[in-house]
């Protein structure tokens, strides 16, 4: 099958199915805290509907790795979808019964997380098996893109105005979504039919499955450093992101704006995310991975820092939508270099341990931060979490740019 056709079936419903997920995602990203901080004015409760949202990839992320690289996994991916209509359906009905308490929304975080452990693992090994080798930077950038504009652009102004009408409305939205996503998949998802399994697969022992994958994981020159730094820009970056709504919303907060002005904060993101999109062929092109994704772990650390220091408004959305430029590049950059560098019998289980490490670490972000700021303010640690960050990374991303022609190669 040639590069078009490969990009228009199979590929579109991945593509479309994907988008509205994420969608999905972005409704609930922004609406959560400011749900909960409507239920709390405690910035560690209102840290810990993050953490619980995030701490699932730490549990879960290497047998879910080692269950798809040998069930089908559009399949699992259906089922996470199932799972996510399931929890959100019972929290419209706690909503509108007037039950929600912050208790129940860490659960159903908590449970959504779950989902999303396979669903997310699911799109990003189902996408080498709809398209070829050389057609990959193409298809993770549009993936990419959905995500962006799903997200942020769309997603986030969404939450907004959803919670705005209700806790319901802005739990409901994203469980029709999901329905939405089932009858794409069902209707369009078309992947090869995976090779009988004679049985010497599924006699290895989980533990082997698992430790195969962490070990190539471990022995890659390029990967075994590129793995960390990401989990360091997740930690520190999870944590600024899980008390900036107590620095942005409300009348005692820093800058005192609208619940309204929080959604338009990721919007911003998702424009930039979108030109970041655009210009990731051509980017990729000229820079070798490690050596680009240490210039943009420094940008990202000033970018989160100016908005702060200024503590001005128009400075936090002009530097949030370049930061969508930085994410939108980076998480391409990321998914090509994994699916390019991982033999494909071993792809579910190394990019699932790789997300172990990089989401599971989350949750220690969003709980420190919350931590952090009753401790002393959400000011410091919005100041303190960027500095952290950009050290860190470059000095992990500094031991592998000598191996930058390997990750070329590679790739």
């Amino acid at each position: 099958m040639d590069e078009p056709s490969r990009l228009s079936r199979s590929f579109g419903s991945l593509f479309a199915a994907s988008s509205l997920s994420n969608l999905g995602d972005g409704i609930l990203m922004v609406s959560a805290p400011l749900i909960a901080a409507t239920l709390t004015s405690s910035a560690f409760l209102v840290a810990a509907v993050t953490t619980a949202y995030f701490l699932p990839w730490l549990l879960l992320s290497l047998p879910v790795g080692a269950w798809l690289d040998l069930t089908d996994r559009r399949r699992a991916w259906m089922y996470a979808l199932v799972s996510r209509v399931a929890v959100l359906g019972v929290g419209v009905v706690v909503a509108v019964t007037g039950n929600l308490s912050i208790g129940a929304l860490i659960v159903i975080a908590l449970l959504f997380g779950c989902g999303e452990v396979v669903g997310d693992s699911a799109i990003s090994t189902l996408v080498p098996d709809v398209v070829d080798r050389e057609s990959l930077v193409r298809a993770n950038t549009l993936v990419q893109t959905g995500r962006q504009l799903s997200n942020y652009f769309l997603g986030a102004p969404l939450a907004g105005l959803l919670v705005a009408v209700s806790a319901g409305a802005a739990l409901g939205a994203p469980a029709l979504l999901a329905v939405l996503c089932l009858v794409i998949i069902g209707l369009g998802l078309r992947t090869p039919r995976r090779p009988r399994d004679t049985g010497q697969a599924t006699a290895v022992p989980a533990v082997r499955r698992i430790r195969e994958g962490l070990t190539f994981l471990l022995q890659h020159r390029t990967l075994r450093y590129v793995t960390p730094a990401g989990a360091v820009e997740n930690v520190f970056g999870t944590g600024f992101l899980a008390v900036l709504v107590l620095w942005v919303v409300g009348p005692d907060s820093a800058l005192g704006l609208p619940e309204s002005a929080f959604g338009l904060l990721y919007t911003c993101m998702g424009v930039g995310a979108l030109v970041g999109a655009a210009l990731a062929g051509r980017v990729l092109a000229r820079w070798t991975f490690v050596r680009l994704m240490t210039v943009l772990a420094a940008v990202s650390g000033v970018l989160y820092l100016v908005p702060v220091l200024l503590t001005d408004g128009v400075a936090l959305y002009a530097c949030f939508a370049v930061l969508g430029i930085a994410i939108s590049l980076r998480g391409v950059l990321w998914t090509t270099l994994f699916q390019r560098a991982t033999p494909r019998d071993l792809y579910g289980r190394v990019v699932t341990t790789n997300r172990m490490v990089i989401f599971g670490s989350m949750p220690l972000g969003a709980l420190g931060a919350g931590i952090l700021a009753e401790a002393t303010s959400v000011t410091v640690v919005l100041i303190a979490f960027p500095i952290a960050s950009t050290l860190a990374q470059v000095l992990l991303l500094l031991r592998a740019r000598e191996l930058d022609a390997e990750s070329t190669d590679r790739s």
